[in-house]
């Protein structure tokens, strides 16, 4: 490195010490992998199916992939893309934190600041935004903060890593308020997946389209040792599937996994020997959700052999839930007289020959509530309290 004096009045007096400094770094020279000859970014070319944005019409693209897919880069090179074709267009950026935001997003390696063969819009830190010469701008935002999303309106808005936010219904719907200029507002949601129900509703909005990768779609650009050493530690377990593979995995400890709910989904028979609605009320206060599952239990034999699923086969009884109207900060009397017949406990168990209702007994003691009848009159009815340390279950 060049090393220059510079020559001070306090110097050539010879009252200081003089002043060396540093000249400032160099940029790198362009990577002939990344922009052509005339210096034009040759990101259409080099980059994987799940980068590319998809075609049709959507309002949120959902980038889910591993770590090192490429996620960071795809998101920069959508938006920086959309911001240069768009004259003073506003956009929005959102991480999880400040930090994120400023060391990942715009001054990262991959970061809206140094995209290979793209202009370098000016960052004003102080006003958290970037600068185009074309009069484009895109506002920074922290998961943080939500309430900061109200008031402003874009046209295009790139959100990372979504499963790291601590609100992320609060931001998100903040967000999406604020899209709303230009003929199309889009969203572009990139992150690692983890098990979440945001995650889950946001995948099954049907604007929604997803691009999913595995850590090795973006082998080329890692270490060499990176995927290697990993999949020695964790390969084959919950960890490797959604940090390498980029697979919404169930939580850790369910009873059900969501693969075993796909293999077993079939058309359930036209009439059921017996159907029973159970319900685990929460309790205290704060409690989870309020459980109630219909079920219904038929004679295995008593079917047509070909209706038979194959899972069944050789069972002398066969359990069907038929339904699942769990909800959230219902209270007891709310759950009882619920506001649509579609939801009453008692009504659900209709279909079929007769009904019952298993309750857990500790929480309804504790809460006072006695049982009750709201069938219809002509109802086979009973209502039994079963006991559990960990579960529930009812045996009509």
């Amino acid at each position: 490195m060049v090393v220059k004096t510079v020559e001070t009045r306090a110097s050539r007096d010879r009252w200081s010490k003089t002043v060396t400094q540093a000249p400032p770094p160099l940029l790198p020279h362009p990577d002939p992998d990344q922009v052509d000859e005339t210096g034009a970014s040759k990101w259409a070319k080099i980059a994987h199916p799940a980068q590319c944005e998809p075609s049709g019409k959507w309002s949120t693209w959902l980038f889910q992939g591993g770590r090192g897919t490429g996620k960071t880069r795809a998101g920069a090179e959508w938006l920086a893309s959309r911001a240069e074709a768009t004259p003073n267009g506003i956009f929005a950026i959102v991480a999880a934190t400040e930090h994120d935001l400023r060391e990942v997003m715009i001054e990262g390696p991959a970061g809206l600041h140094f995209l290979p063969g793209r202009e370098h819009p000016k960052y004003e830190s102080s006003r958290r935004r970037l600068l185009w010469k074309n009069g484009a701008i895109a506002y920074g935002f922290s998961a943080e903060q939500p309430e900061r999303l109200r008031g402003p309106q874009f046209m295009a808005a790139w959100a990372d890593e979504f499963c790291t936010w601590k609100k992320p219904h609060d931001v998100l719907s903040n967000l999406r308020l604020g899209l709303r200029l230009g003929q199309d507002p889009r969203l572009l949601i990139t992150t690692t997946p983890k098990p979440m129900q945001a995650l889950r509703k946001l995948r099954e909005e049907i604007s929604c389209v997803m691009t999913q990768a595995a850590t090795s779609a973006n082998a080329g650009n890692l270490a060499p040792s990176f995927i290697d050493g990993l999949q020695a530690l964790y390969g084959g377990t919950r960890l490797a599937q959604q940090e390498l593979d980029g697979v919404l995995v169930d939580g850790a400890g369910v009873l059900f996994k969501t693969e075993d709910f796909a293999s077993t989904r079939c058309e359930p028979p036209a009439v059921f020997e017996r159907v029973v609605v159970a319900i685990d009320p929460p309790a205290g206060l704060n409690g989870s959700a309020c459980g109630i599952v219909v079920a219904g239990r038929v004679r295995e034999k008593a079917r047509v052999a070909n209706a038979i699923n194959a899972r069944t086969k050789g069972k002398e009884w066969v359990a069907y839930v038929l339904a699942d109207r769990s909800c959230q900060g219902a209270t007891p009397l709310a759950r009882a007289r619920p506001r649509s017949p579609g939801r009453d406990p008692a009504r659900m168990g209709e279909r079929g020959g007769g009904g019952g209702a298993g309750v857990r007994g500790g929480e309804n003691r504790r809460r006072g509530q006695p049982g009750r009848r709201d069938g219809a009159p002509d109802t086979p009815y009973c209502r039994r309290p079963v006991h559990g340390r960990t579960g529930a279950c009812h045996q009509g």
